[in-house]
């Protein structure tokens, strides 16, 4: 059987339009497919990674108000971070990525910066003090000791500027008559619950010094009043601390959080 030319134009215009019509309902799936692609991504990845920057930055928020800095902090700020791991990562925007990875550059160098402060402080705090119990007990050489809630204290002052007194926390006092190992002399003053209970109850006349259960109460009184009597701790303390950056840091790193809060928010908007 032979064909004209209608039949051809036929068979043409058949087959166009099958192709027109594979054409298009590939492309309405491919949109179904991206647009379900994109849903799974916003529940999955980008409403929980907005939700962890915005939990992060009301940790922020409460520390500044109460204006403290707590052991776990630092963890809690890198809890963001988690979303820089190849399966997560992947579905960031380019933006997004390296905002992160700018979040992660400058929480590092915060943390690297309050400990060489915190380290600073210490030695320089130390050196005001051992100076200042000198002029108590003139001898060889003075060592101070500090309670392990000194740290998070002192890394508070540090981060906002804020003065605590240190003092409060020493927990022992050494002054060394002779340092040579054969013939070491030293008297130290440990302010144990019992001796800052007595230091307490003598101030509050509720006991006299002659209270005292021994000679070293006695003394670890006397010397606990000279120590809180000592005037001038808050102007050295705030002296140590004011060239100190990790406050400015911190506050970069709040406002590269609102940063990436905002771009988040955006890319969750133009999905949804």
């Amino acid at each position: 059987m032979e064909l004209g030319y209608k039949d051809f134009d036929k068979i043409f215009a058949a087959l166009i339009g099958g192709i027109i019509s594979f054409v298009v309902t590939t492309s309405i799936e491919k949109r179904k497919y991206k647009r379900q692609q994109q849903k799974e991504n916003l529940n999955n990845i980008l409403i929980p990674f907005c939700t962890s920057i915005e939990d992060t930055i009301k940790n922020f928020e409460k520390n500044e108000e109460k204006q403290i800095y707590l052991k776990n902090n630092l963890e809690e700020w890198k809890v963001p971070l988690e979303y820089l791991i190849a399966s997560k990562r992947v579905f960031l925007t380019k933006q997004l990525k390296k905002l992160l990875a700018e979040y992660e550059d400058l929480l590092k160098k915060f943390e690297g910066n309050l400990e060489k402060e915190y380290k600073d402080f210490l030695i320089r705090y130390r050196k005001y003090m051992e100076d200042e119990l000198m002029k108590y007990d003139s001898c060889f050489n003075i060592y101070t000791s500090l309670n392990k809630r000194s740290e998070l204290i002192i890394k508070t002052l540090i981060i906002y500027k804020k003065y605590f007194s240190i003092k409060d926390n020493i927990e022992k006092i050494e002054f060394v008559y002779n340092d040579d190992p054969e013939k070491y002399k030293s008297n130290r003053f440990n302010f144990t619950d019992k001796n800052m209970e007595f230091y307490g109850a003598v101030n509050y006349s509720i006991l006299d010094i002659n209270d005292a259960i021994d000679d070293e109460q006695k003394e670890t009184y006397y010397l606990l009043d000279y120590l809180y009597g000592i005037k001038n701790e808050k102007e050295i303390v705030m002296e140590i601390i004011k060239n100190y950056s990790s406050d400015k840091l911190l506050n970069e790193i709040k406002k590269l959080l609102i940063s990436i809060r905002r771009v988040s928010l955006k890319e969750i908007d133009r999905i949804t």
